[in-house]
């Protein structure tokens, strides 16, 4: 017995997000990031996260700095167990692999070392006897798509991708090469394993969001091709909170769609300690959740403000980064 269950469609709750940002040096992606995600795990491969430490107008995050594959599957594993958590308590709900290129680079090294290694083992000379064979290729980028198996079943609600910008080419006339567009630079494939991918960039000075990927009913709100000046912070949100947005709900805020869906559920224990529960589940603690009421103008608890309590609960952990 495995204990697998198989489940309705409609017992589906909460949703998890595969995000890709995507773009030149200096178009915002960490900043984004910590700006708009709660609970942030941020794994620095570049060495320029530390450039939003200490902002007073980016909140606080938990910070580690890599570009060893397996030390980002340690990370990931660490912050969906519990082990890893945000220097308040809260369990990590956001983890952000900060960038994405320099880790293809970095096995990308790999392989070429494997190649020289091979050519020097056999005496080889020359540059075509140290480009990689497609085993070494497979070799180095097998802990990439280990990093992509373990975030396919992870239990964190954001998972955020960055990446560099690369010119795209294709050949011309004369077997020349033409500049035809641009593309991130990462290994082949990662945008398959993404729900929905960012590119940013400047149009005449001004910050632009384009969709270039996305996945299922999430489209509905952010099509392919959307573009936009202001990043879709509450559609994203609300689209992993909710685990169900109705069609005569998407013009709703945060707050409104989670009092449509409380009011879709039945009966339901209306005690403090219940309320404590519905907390703790959602990364809250105890301590912060009485900070939160009596911030909130709760003096006590009464079973019948106890739906108001729970939307203010699902509100702040929704909306708290920028809050």
């Amino acid at each position: 017995m495995t204990g697998l269950r198989i489940q309705d469609s409609s017992e589906i709750g909460a949703r998890h997000l595969k995000i890709a940002f995507w773009g030149p040096t200096g178009s915002r992606k960490t900043e984004t990031i910590l700006r708009n995600f709660p609970d942030n795990l941020l794994i620095d491969t570049e060495g320029n996260g530390e450039m939003c430490a200490n902002h007073p107008d980016i909140p606080a995050f938990a910070y580690a700095r890599t570009k060893d594959p397996f030390e980002v599957i340690e990370a990931v594993d660490g912050a969906a167990s519990g082990k890893f958590k945000m220097k308040n308590g809260r369990p990590i709900q956001t983890v952000a692999i900060d960038g994405a290129s320099v880790l293809w680079a970095n096995q990308q090294e790999v392989a070429y070392g494997l190649a020289r290694k091979r050519a020097e083992k056999r005496g080889l000379q020359g540059a075509e006897s140290t480009n990689p064979t497609q085993g070494e290729w497979a070799t180095a980028k097998r802990p990439l798509r280990m990093l992509m198996n373990r975030l396919s079943a992870s239990p964190i609600k954001y998972l955020i991708f960055t990446a560099r910008e690369k010119d795209l080419y294709a050949e011309s006339k004369g077997s020349e090469m033409a500049r035809i567009g641009v593309q991130p630079e990462w290994v082949k494939g990662s945008d398959f394993d993404m729900n929905i991918i960012f590119r940013f960039y400047f149009e005449k000075g001004i910050w632009m969001y384009e969709v270039t990927k996305v996945q299922g009913y999430l489209g509905k709100n952010l099509p392919m091709g959307s573009k936009g000046t202001e990043f879709p912070t509450s559609i994203l949100l609300s689209y992993a909170l909710s685990g169900k947005v109705a069609e005569d709900n998407a013009n709703l805020t945060v707050e409104q769609q989670i009092q449509t869906e409380l009011a879709k559920k039945g009966p339901k224990e209306r005690t403090f300690r219940a309320l404590q529960s519905y907390a703790i589940e959602r990364g809250l603690d105890v301590e912060g959740l009485k900070s939160l009421l009596k911030g909130s103008g709760f003096t006590a608890y009464t079973p019948d403000q106890h739906d108001k309590m729970e939307v203010l609960i699902d509100t702040y952990v929704a909306q708290q980064v920028g809050v």
